[in-house]
């Protein structure tokens, strides 16, 4: 038979422990006070997870916001671009049909037969002259065209220019 005393050591051993636990608050292995931060940060969690989904609803709210803004900003500077290439052409056409461009350099002769104020048609002693220009300063077509695109060009960049003011004024972020 095992001795008395170590019977009894291991049963005050296995009681000590058993009430110690118990005292502590051990349950399954899981202290009660780490149940309450479990259950609190399963709560904040929860709560972060409501947060972030109201958070995606506005995010794509806004998004959605800015994709109608941007088409609907589309749509109207494609139809001022259109506007605005109608009336270059038809001013394109006007030039052209009242004579061209002309030189604003060229000074018509002041007396009917004299020509000593007019440019001459022939090429100068330096080597410059208006020999194959158009007669009257009429610009050349190639001056004329280039003259023309370089127009269309400011006039595209004053409109880009416009649109950046009035969307810089209505408040809105690029």
């Amino acid at each position: 038979m095992p001795n008395p005393w170590l019977l009894l050591a291991l049963v005050l051993f296995v009681g000590g422990v058993t009430y110690t636990a118990y005292s502590r608050g051990y349950t399954n292995g899981v202290t009660s006070e780490n149940l309450k931060w479990t259950a609190a940060t399963d709560d904040l969690k929860a709560k972060a997870s409501n947060i972030m989904a109201g958070q995606e609803a506005k995010t794509l709210a806004v998004e959605r916001a800015n994709q109608a803004l941007t088409e609907q900003m589309e749509d109207q500077n494609a139809r001022h671009k259109t506007a605005t290439d109608k009336a270059v052409s038809d001013a394109i056409a006007a030039a052209r049909a009242a004579g061209g461009l002309r030189d604003p350099g060229v000074r018509p002769a002041r007396c009917g037969s004299c020509s000593r104020h007019a440019l001459p048609s022939t090429p100068t002693s330096t080597g410059v002259g208006t020999q194959g220009a158009p007669p009257g300063g009429v610009l050349s077509d190639e001056a004329q065209q280039f003259l023309f695109d370089f127009a269309k060009q400011a006039d595209d960049t004053l409109s880009d220019l416009h649109t950046c003011r009035d969307h810089a004024l209505a408040g809105n972020s690029p």
